[in-house]
């Protein structure tokens, strides 16, 4: 049973947790770890651990203590929910807090998402396209969620970032090309918000040079990559839909016409055989009434340059 000076003591141990971690510098951290280390388990050092990313400790909690000294905790759940978004922490805090609600499967599940690699992750997730202004993205073993463009930083769904990830949705491979410093700089900047999306959504510790994309070997001369992710083509048991092959066909003529725009004027073969490969999709488009009249003859003339909207930062 826990003494009432253990119970003080564990709620000081908590606030300088908490203060700790919203003021967090190598020095805090040192002394906080060093006045645990010196202290018997509690929930707290289960705490730290995880947060750490000791997968080899296992969680311990202090059997025989009193399960009132518990009850204090519960006015700070909201504190430390706050704590647990800010630091990625893998477990939710009111579980470790409060053992008696804890299960060894619960304990069990917590330790393989810690344990689970930040490349191994993203390789598990799947993506896909719900309709212009938002993506399905599944966890494994969970149900899929719809994500709109302002999660991940983007003003408007017309953003050229969230159309350069559209397009490559929907691109034939899910490959996108980079024969250019300017084509590079655009992917790394959409690779920088998916990151942070990732980061912030997903409870991951991402470092912002993390790359979630990968060059595919022996396509071409130019460099060209694809996603770790994986991208499913199609919604299972969902039926093709007009509004699903707007996204697909508009997504395939946005991707070429950002590779018009890159050429340069001398690269007039290029320019031809890139035009006459999407001339279909120009039409379909124009008979749906998907682009105007006006925007199907621009992009069917070689010699015209396409402009697109500056991507919001």
């Amino acid at each position: 049973m826990g003494s009432p000076l253990e119970k003080v003591e564990d709620r000081i141990d908590l606030w300088f947790y908490i203060w700790g971690m919203l003021a967090w510098t190598t020095i805090g951290q040192l002394l906080f770890s060093e006045k645990l280390n010196s202290r018997p388990p509690h929930p707290l050092r289960s705490i730290s651990l995880y947060y750490d990313l000791k997968c080899d400790k296992e969680v311990s909690v202090d059997a025989d203590r009193d399960e009132s000294c518990y009850v204090k905790f519960d006015e700070l759940s909201e504190y430390l929910g706050k704590i647990k978004d800010a630091f990625n922490i893998a477990i939710p805090l009111p579980q470790l807090l409060f053992p008696k609600e804890e299960t060894v499967d619960t304990v069990k599940v917590a330790q393989k998402q810690v344990s689970l690699t930040p490349e191994d992750f993203i390789k598990s997730l799947r993506v896909w396209r719900e309709n212009d202004i938002e993506v399905i993205i599944q966890e494994p073993q969970k149900q899929p969620k719809s994500y709109e463009f302002g999660l991940f930083n983007y003003r408007s769904s017309k953003a050229k970032g969230w159309k350069i990830l559209h397009g490559i949705i929907d691109y034939p491979n899910h490959v996108y090309r980079t024969p250019d410093d300017a084509s590079r700089k655009l992917l790394e900047r959409l690779n920088y918000k998916l990151v942070s999306f990732i980061s912030k959504h997903f409870n991951l510790s991402l470092p912002n040079n993390f790359k979630l994309y990968e060059r595919c070997n022996n396509v071409d001369k130019t460099g060209t990559y694809r996603f770790k992710f994986q991208i499913k083509d199609e919604r299972e048991g969902v039926d093709k839909s007009i509004d699903k092959n707007m996204s697909k066909v508009m997504g395939i003529i946005e991707q070429a016409a950002y590779t018009l725009k890159t050429l340069e004027p001398f690269e007039i073969g290029k320019r031809l055989k890139i035009i006459q490969e999407i001339h279909p999709y120009l039409e379909k488009a124009h008979q749906n009434g998907w682009v105007t009249k006006e925007e199907f003859e621009d992009m069917s003339r070689p010699d015209d340059e396409l402009i697109y909207e500056e991507d919001s930062q």
